[in-house]
Formats: C-alpha cells, structure tokens, sequence
C-alpha cells in the first residue's frame, strides 16, 4: 500500500532533515540504508525469492508502524526549537 510508502519517505526525510540540522552525517546516511533495506523486500518478492505477497506486505506495514512511531518521537526535536 502506498500509505506504507508515505510513512517511510516521511520519516526518512525528518531523518535526514535533523541530520543537517545537528551537522550530523550519520543520520543521512541511516535513512539511505534504511531506505536501501525497506526497497529490497519487494525486490524479493518480485525476483521471486519470496512468493508470499502477504508476508511482504506485513513486514511493511510493521516498517510503517516504527515509521510512524519515529515521525512523532522526532516531531518533539523541531519544536522544542520553534517556542
């Protein structure tokens, strides 16, 4: 599902705008592996490494549910900020 997706590219963005916000390199690159990660599930399924739709869709949806976890844990680092 596509809100899968929008979760992920949510948090990765927060991810990598934090990182440049505390010059911190590591984030950048955390979002570029995590990301590399999540796109290698699907890439499994159609390679036919895995042949179960649902499982993929699951692990997603798990992915999607820490995503966002994280987008609200981190929305409290950019507005401490702001007030």
């Amino acid at each position: 599902m596509r809100i899968f997706a929008l979760s992920l590219h949510i948090a990765l963005s927060l991810a990598v705008l934090y990182g440049v916000k505390q010059n911190q390199f590591k984030y950048i690159l955390y979002a570029i592996i995590f990301h590399a990660i999540v796109n290698f599930l699907p890439a499994l399924y159609q390679a036919g490494v895995i042949e179960n739709f649902l499982l993929i869709e699951l692990l997603l949806l798990i992915v999607a549910i820490f995503c966002i976890y994280f987008i609200v844990k981190i929305k409290n680092k950019f507005t401490d900020t702001i007030k």
